[in-house]
């Protein structure tokens, strides 16, 4: 028991990492298909028969989440991917990730974006899980524009991600010239799968002239696991 209350702790001793910039971000206007309530699902039969440990850890994030904690807002969402002491139910993540989204909170924007793009395997990486059996319909714009705020946040990830659909054309235009802006962006911060994206497009000129020092170059920072210097091209 002690062990579970002391990581609700993370919900102070967190505060501060992926710091909110007081600007809002521009899909903040834009809620998801879901009730902004702080009121949750009857409790069934089945979250009645929960380990007790785990319900008490939900209950800690719940109340922080509650007064606008965005880490317990970010946490009670996981919680609720996960099916753990609570009833899994992936609108009810939207709801509290969209209330941490809405500051700028930047695991819940990622977060929100991979669940519109139906990347469920992916949603929360650190505990690699497999999709939910509920879910939302996948609404790739949406995802986009998510994947776009955390870009435009600074995050290495973002950026990498709309780099993705710009090159797949997902949720925005097809644009090989906007989807290598974006690589370089994140590559630059040490992003490896952008850091592997770059290499391919100056391997074979898509998006970029084809630049074999530069692809030898990235090539060597990602074996390296070196950040890059700022790429002029």
């Amino acid at each position: 028991m002690v062990g579970f209350m002391a990581s609700a702790g993370i919900v102070s001793s967190m505060r501060g990492q992926h710091a909110a910039k007081p600007e809002s971000i521009e899909s903040a206007a834009v809620a998801p298909p879901v009730q902004d309530t702080d009121d949750d699902p009857e409790e069934t039969q089945a979250e009645a028969e929960l380990p007790e440990n785990l319900k008490i850890m939900a209950k800690t994030y719940r109340a922080a989440a509650k007064k606008g904690d965005v880490i317990a807002q970010y946490e009670l969402g996981k919680l609720y991917f996960q099916g753990k002491g609570v009833h899994q139910n992936v609108r009810m993540s939207a709801t509290w990730w969209k209330k941490a989204a809405d500051k700028n909170y930047l695991p819940a924007v990622i977060a929100l974006g991979k669940l519109y793009a139906h990347d469920h395997k992916d949603v929360l990486e650190e505990d690699n899980l497999p999709g939910p059996k509920v879910g939302m319909k996948s609404n790739s714009k949406m995802a986009f524009k998510f994947y776009q705020n955390a870009a435009d946040l600074g995050d290495a990830e973002g950026e990498n991600l709309v780099a993705v659909a710009f090159s797949e054309g997902r949720g925005t235009r097809k644009d090989m010239k906007e989807a290598v802006k974006y690589w370089k962006k994140a590559a630059e911060k040490g992003q490896k799968d952008a850091m592997k994206s770059l290499i391919k497009a100056y391997q074979s000129g898509k998006g970029i002239k084809k630049d074999s020092e530069k692809a030898a170059y990235w090539q060597k920072k990602l074996d390296h696991g070196d950040k890059g210097q700022k790429d002029d091209d």
